[in-house]
């Protein structure tokens, strides 16, 4: 019997193992089913979006990595992952264009590639860094075409712009000191200095501290006007916020003691250079704080968010002096002018 049972085992036939054609076939219509899953389930599915619009910034040389986490972010697209897999099979990533795009939402990621080849961007991101002066901000737009050279310092200084902030400036003054430094979109096909000035002004009330009258009580002068002028002279005299708000206490101390500023920074306000002469030195303009007692006429820039918090909110020191190291840009204190005569021979 168990030869019988082991002959009968040995001798059934087996089936076919299946062709390599066969499974080439297989293997394709799984791969096939896999593209469709991952088309129509993720690259074709539109991201869920509560807003009708997304503002959207792709940078001259931006990588399809970069753009991809751009997007993600502002929630245009599902998956980084795939947006760059599709872009890059489909030979799409080569054709997206810069600039700032406004995308309407719900998108998937082929109308999101379709939308960044094919429509050309209305608006350019321009960055004022803080500390320019009005005449600097003029340069940068006249270099990106936006206008002619000097339309923009004298809009800032003539335009009659209707803004709540402007009621805290004095008549003929001008706008320096209170266009705000930031990032700001703008259109590059009906641009205007007026809107540009109105986003700025718009920016700076709302960076203002919401307590800067509670603030400005307790300083030698509470008017908004003197408060900025003064962040104006921070922001180009220190960079850090300890030595903003030291230098905020100095000088808010020698002008309420009747000595003059004494900030370098304001004889620079007229040229068109940062190199300080003899003649600079004795030179009766109204912006030379070294001759003469108080502020300048107008703020001497557009000072940033710290610099205008180092203004209402000063540090008290025993400090009188102090100066800028030329290659660190440490600042160095004295509390006597025989001290700060000796930390000059030693720092410059």
């Amino acid at each position: 019997m168990n030869n019988f049972h082991v002959n009968s085992f040995n001798h059934r036939k087996r089936k076919p193992a299946p062709s390599k054609k066969f499974k080439k076939i297989v293997w394709c219509a799984l791969f096939f089913l896999l593209l469709q899953y991952f088309y129509y389930g993720f690259i074709n599915k539109a991201a869920t979006e509560s807003k009708n619009t997304a503002t959207v910034v792709i940078n001259q040389g931006d990588s399809v990595k970069q753009i991809a986490k751009t997007l993600k972010k502002e929630n245009v697209i599902n998956s980084k992952f795939l947006f760059k897999v599709y872009a890059r099979l489909s030979d799409k990533d080569t054709t997206i264009q810069s600039g700032v795009f406004n995308i309407p939402l719900p998108q998937n990621i082929p109308s999101t590639l379709y939308f960044l080849a094919n429509n050309v961007s209305t608006e350019e991101r321009i960055t004022i860094p803080e500390g320019y002066k009005i005449t600097q901000i003029d340069n940068l737009l006249a270099e990106k075409g936006l206008i002619s050279a000097g339309e923009f310092t004298n809009c800032a200084r003539n335009c009659v712009i209707d803004h709540p902030i402007t009621k805290y400036i004095p008549n003929n003054k001008g706008l320096e000191g209170f266009l705000f430094p930031d990032t700001y979109f703008i259109s590059t096909k009906n641009f205007t200095n007026e809107q540009l000035i109105t986003k700025m002004l718009d920016n700076f009330e709302a960076k203002l501290p919401a307590d800067w009258e509670s603030k400005a009580s307790r300083l030698p002068e509470t008017d908004l006007y003197t408060v900025i002028n003064m962040a104006s002279i921070i922001e180009r005299e220190v960079l850090s916020e300890k030595d903003k708000k030291l230098v905020s206490g100095l000088l808010w101390k020698r002008y309420s003691s009747g000595w003059a500023l004494g900030a370098d920074a304001t004889l620079l306000y007229e040229k068109d250079n940062n190199i300080i002469t003899a003649a600079d030195l004795q030179a009766n303009s109204a912006y030379n704080t070294r001759k003469f007692q108080g502020f300048p006429p107008t703020p001497i820039s557009n000072p940033g968010q710290a610099s205008i918090e180092a203004a209402l909110n000063p540090t008290s020191s025993r400090y009188w002096f102090y100066l800028t190291t030329l290659d660190t840009g440490e600042v160095i204190y004295a509390e006597t002018n025989d001290q700060h005569n000796a930390n000059k021979r030693t720092y410059l």
